[in-house]
């Protein structure tokens, strides 16, 4: 196993393997919910939805798949994503954009339906990490120590919210 990811809200599990094959499963065990054996490479990277009804995965050949549980099928061709390893993924709280980070160095917003609608611009070392906000309104992007913000809608940074954020947190006493 390479990786594993937990739904939030459904129980599942999914296992990304090494051989590139994909397993969904219940966490109270059972039978596999779907597995896929069209991934060419190594899977790096899993997301499950907030529902637990949508599945992103991302491999060592930088291809994005995207899988619908509630009628699960096999993505044979996949996005390609990013010129080398996909590090990690993420789903927007509507289901409907991703952020994937790649090995190239970028990070890159999708639309579900496969459409490449950003790619979030600035350091050139490589990227970590990208995550959505729990209310989907930002991006955090993680490179090395350092991390930017981006609005979740626009794509474009917003690092002075993040630095007022910081600042309120030293200045806050604690009791």
């Amino acid at each position: 196993m390479r990786t594993a990811g937990c739904s939030v809200d459904a129980p599942l599990l999914a296992l990304g393997l090494n051989s590139g094959h994909l397993r969904v499963l219940p966490v109270a065990g059972g039978a596999a919910v779907f597995e896929a054996d069209d991934l060419d490479s190594p899977i790096y990277a899993l997301a499950f939805d907030r529902r637990g009804r949508r599945l992103a995965s991302g491999g060592s050949g930088g291809h994005l798949r995207l899988y619908d549980l509630d009628a699960p099928r096999q993505d044979h061709n996949g996005v390609a994503a990013h010129a080398g390893p996909v590090i990690s993924l993420d789903i927007h709280p509507d289901g409907e954009r991703i952020v994937s980070t790649g090995a190239d160095g970028t990070a890159r917003v999708w639309s579900w339906s496969r459409q490449a609608l950003s790619t979030l611009e600035g350091e050139t070392d490589r990227v970590r990490d990208a995550r959505f906000s729990a209310d989907g309104k930002r991006i955090l992007r993680r490179n090395g120590d350092r991390i930017t913000t981006f609005d979740g809608d626009a794509w474009a940074r917003a690092d002075d919210e993040l630095n007022g954020f910081a600042r309120s947190l030293l200045e806050t006493r604690l009791p």
